[in-house]
């Protein structure tokens, strides 16, 4: 063989070896349970010590889900006490340093978070801090899977968190520590709720754990308790049961107006719900608010995605005004007056784009909203009252434990609804506005639903031809 042609063979050898051997630090043999032990050092500063102890037989490369932040801990380094290298985002450990069994670092969470109110990655409030984990943990690069991992807590601290409690601590797996997973750490005040669970749980209840950061409130705590309480029974109502083990909610008192300014929640291991409130908010502001209602009913939906951002949007969209009337908090007068303001605002995606072209807030919430509302009156109309929206969305709940962690396709959501209703509605009308518009005929239905619109009010007709449905809507389908 021609030297060069030895040569040129050698060296194409020694490079695959070395991209090799540089993979595997990218897809280590991880090895469980692991533990991370959280202390906090300065609690002025929000100072965290943080010691992992992990297992595996390679070296491995160990990240956050922010590079930035990822940069800054300081004083990495393993049992040994020797400094881990730190390159492309991620911290380079040894496989001798594994097997020895400990990472330390620092992260002051104080001067990361500063000022900012960065919801995804946490938020100083008072002598309390609300931080996701996410964005300071170091994990292995591509941990994913269904290793036990254990997170011991600092026993002095009070702690509110997003995570299945175990002992002094908490107990999640391997994939969930990339997600938002919340810590409420300080003074924040917390009471626990009891709720029946859906029976695709098994027998036994639902816990939900509420928050609340410091801040002036005119309500007292144990009002907002009440209130979530009676929203958590709505839900359960409609569902059949909770639909999730726990979870976490987290109120944030914030500025001087009244009610809740935002709301959003998080699908982590135990979902999450955030919600910033005015100062001044009353107890009787509380049954004419519609965030955080609307925020709880994501809690029964799978995530879609992007793909179908209008349906988990507009499912929440529709049912909120219909729970707050069925618990007789607004009139039956006053809820289609909010649908007659409303609904119309979303004709354009289903009439002219097509819903999965829509563009913008009231394509994706409204035009949402009026396929649901579509789906159910149909569903009602063709099976004589005895199945409506909410029975699609509880064979959802039932045929996907957890549903809220798993992305699913629009197709299979779809056809489980329409299982649950026993007629194939949703994917009907999701083939005539779907993917290009068609008329609605919005007018033509106001007229046989018995709803007449007139300037300021509504004026509802009892013997209009669907009139019926129009009132089982205020009802459980099998109480229509």
């Amino acid at each position: 063989m021609p030297l060069a042609k030895l040569v040129w063979r050698t060296a194409a050898a020694l490079i695959l070896l070395a991209l090799t051997s540089t993979c595997s630090l990218f897809s280590p043999r991880d090895e469980g349970p692991w533990r991370y032990r959280i202390r906090v050092a300065d609690a002025d500063r929000w100072l965290l010590e943080v010691t992992a102890e992990l297992r595996s037989t390679t070296p491995v490369r160990l990240e956050t889900a922010d590079n930035e932040v990822s940069a800054s801990l300081v004083s990495v380094r393993d049992g040994l006490d020797r400094p881990l290298s730190f390159h492309d985002g991620s911290w380079l450990a040894q496989a001798d340093i594994i097997a020895g069994g400990k990472i330390q670092y620092e992260v002051e969470l104080g001067a990361l978070l500063g000022s900012r109110r960065d919801i995804d990655r946490g938020l100083q409030q008072g002598d309390a801090i609300l931080t996701s984990w996410a964005s300071w943990l170091l994990r292995p690069t591509g941990a994913s899977g269904d290793i036990p991992v254990e997170i011991v807590l600092d026993p002095e601290v009070p702690i509110a968190a997003g995570a299945t409690r175990h002992g002094d601590g908490l107990l999640v797996r391997s994939r969930d520590l990339h997600r938002s997973i919340y810590l409420a750490l300080g003074s924040v005040a917390q009471r626990r709720v009891s709720l029946p669970s859906h029976p695709s749980l098994g027998s036994g209840n639902s816990e939900v754990e509420i928050a609340l950061m410091p801040g002036r409130l005119t309500t007292p705590f144990d009002g907002y308790v009440s209130w979530t309480q009676d929203l958590l029974e709505l839900v359960c109502d409609l569902w059949g049961g909770f639909p999730v083990e726990r979870a976490l909610i987290v109120v944030l008192p914030s500025g001087r107006r009244r009610g809740v300014s935002f709301g959003k929640v998080l699908p982590s291991s135990v979902p999450t719900v955030c919600l910033w409130v005015g100062s001044r908010t009353r107890e009787e502001d509380f049954r004419g608010e519609w965030q955080f209602l609307h925020e709880l009913l994501h809690l029964g939906f799978p995530m879609t995605g992007d793909v179908a951002a209008w349906l988990d949007e507009g499912l929440a969209t529709y049912q909120e005004p219909l729970l707050r009337a069925r618990a007789g908090w607004m009139s039956e007068a006053a809820l289609w007056e909010e649908l007659t303001d409303n609904m119309p605002r979303g004709l354009r995606a289903l009439e002219r784009r097509g819903i999965a072209n829509g563009r913008g807030i009231d394509d994706r919430y409204w035009g949402g909203a009026l396929f649901c509302l579509l789906v159910d009156l149909e569903a009602r109309r063709r099976t004589g009252g005895r199945k409506g929206i909410e029975d699609g969305i509880r064979q959802l709940i039932s045929e996907d434990m957890r549903v809220i962690h798993r992305v699913r396709s629009l197709e299979k959501i779809l056809q489980a609804i329409d299982r649950g209703i026993g007629e194939p509605i949703a994917q009907q009308l999701w083939a005539k506005y779907g993917a290009q518009g068609s008329d609605v005929g919005w007018s033509g239905l106001l007229e046989k639903l018995g709803v007449i619109r007139e300037s300021r009010s509504v004026e509802l007709r009892d013997d209009a031809e669907w009139s019926r449905w129009r009132r089982a809507l205020l009802h459980r389908p099998s109480q229509g």
